[in-house]
């Protein structure tokens, strides 16, 4: 079981490794492997052994996402009269998904605790290491068959992919790493690393967007004068040196023309392309739900085809939506399943938000689950991997052995 559960996390956190040739891979940026694998382990005894140790807010996410994305599938198969479409399929790996996965993940880091933090910082390590050899010597190394799209990558501005199939996503990925090592109490110099390699190897600015909502939030939740004043200095001081960076390499990365468009230029930001797309579909995505007061629509891509065009015609400002959904991992589920949806991300929301951690750690693990707002749907690994550590870090019931040998549930949540 020790193995299995190892070979489960590889594949968590190797997310766009082909391990298993299913489909291609320009047809699924994220490999079903985690999930495949995650159901033949649910079929043993480890699922019983997690709910049971489980709050009722937990449960109530898992078990409620799963039931809901299963009715609304079922109306909307039942309404339309059309089979299951490849898109169809990937919805609702979205809310069946953590169900399976977070249990597993929560076994894995309870019963084998030491083992399975070796696997994250080993993992992180590889990413880490992969990147660099991309940037410093080879950056077709560990990516036979992309040698085009790396050259046309370069040559944009962008960073290095590493095992990711775009710069962004191997941003999102090293956020992920930082944050889960960060709840493992694994040493500083590999979180920062994997947060810093974030922003210089994947010079994404999707990242940097995320790190910048993450702190505003922890500023109003924390309400610390000193806090605001320091980033108000910092804003104005990046604000007067940034004209000096642009002679510089610095100058060459993508990011820096986004931040430069912004700051200086009198065209709009969403004009780029890339931005209009995410940052624009997220815009488009929180208007158009609050326009329709978070009612639900339904899992149909035919639906969401028919919506897009008609959201596309109204919202000028929009150049592009993608023909999968919104940009958004939460709101496609709010757009799907309406008020269900936004009650059980709550939870998920109100389980990162009371996290009793530092500030600077807080800031991090915000920003990981902040990714999901923007193009990674939550049927991502690690977005369980990262629930499921947060639960059995701080929300799991804690057992203990009787002197007669009957075991039992301690009701309080553990706290750091």
């Amino acid at each position: 079981m020790k193995l299995l559960m190892g070979i489960f996390l590889v594949a968590c956190v190797f997310p766009y490794t082909k391990f298993i040739p299913i489909l291609e891979y320009s047809a699924l940026y994220t490999q079903p492997t985690a999930l495949i694998i995650g159901s033949f382990l649910a079929m043993t005894g480890i699922m019983k052994w997690t709910f049971s140790r489980l709050h009722f807010e937990d449960g109530f996410f898992l078990i409620g996402l799963s039931c809901v994305g299963v009715f609304f599938l079922s109306i909307s198969i039942a309404y339309s009269g059309e089979w299951l479409s490849i898109q169809d399929l990937k919805y609702i790996a979205m809310y069946l998904s953590p169900i399976i996965l977070v249990p597993l993940v929560i076994y894995a880091f309870v019963r084998y605790h030491s083992q399975s933090k070796k696997i994250i910082e080993f993992s992180a390590m590889i990413w880490l290491l992969v990147g660099l050899v991309q940037l410093l010597f080879d950056p077709n190394f560990l990516a036979p068959g992309l040698h085009t799209i790396f050259n046309v990558v370069l040559a944009s501005g962008r960073g290095v992919l590493s095992l990711a199939p775009e710069p962004t996503h191997f941003g999102f990925q090293l956020l992920f790493f930082a944050a889960a090592l960060i709840l493992l109490d694994s040493k500083n110099i590999l979180i920062w690393g994997c947060v810093l390699g974030s922003v210089i190897l994947a010079r994404s600015s999707s990242v940097l967007f995320v790190l910048l909502i993450s702190a505003i939030l922890l500023m109003i939740q924390n309400g610390n004068v000193r806090l605001w004043i320091g980033t108000i200095f910092f804003a104005i001081f990046v604000y007067l040196t940034f004209p000096a960076l642009k002679g510089m390499d610095v100058g060459q990365w993508r990011v820096y023309q986004l931040i430069d468009l912004f700051l200086y230029s009198d065209s709009s930001v969403l004009l780029d392309a890339s931005v209009n797309a995410r940052l624009g579909g997220l815009i488009a995505s929180i208007l158009s739900s609050s326009q329709d007061l978070f009612a639900p629509h339904g899992i149909s891509h035919v639906e969401w085809l028919q919506t897009r065009e008609q959201i596309l015609r109204n919202e000028s400002y929009l150049n592009h939506l993608s023909a999968s959904g919104w940009p958004s991992g939460y709101f496609i589920i709010i757009y799907q399943t309406g008020w269900f949806g936004l009650l059980l991300l709550w939870v998920v929301f109100k389980r990162f938000y009371k996290i009793k951690l530092a500030t600077n750690e807080k800031l991090i693990i915000y920003a990981a689950m902040l990714v999901f707002m923007m193009q990674l749907m939550i049927s991502t690994p690690f977005f369980s991997v990262l629930y499921g550590l947060v639960v059995s870090k701080f929300y799991l019931k804690r057992t203990f052995e009787s002197d007669n040998g009957e075991r039992k549930i301690l009701k309080k949540c553990s706290t750091r």
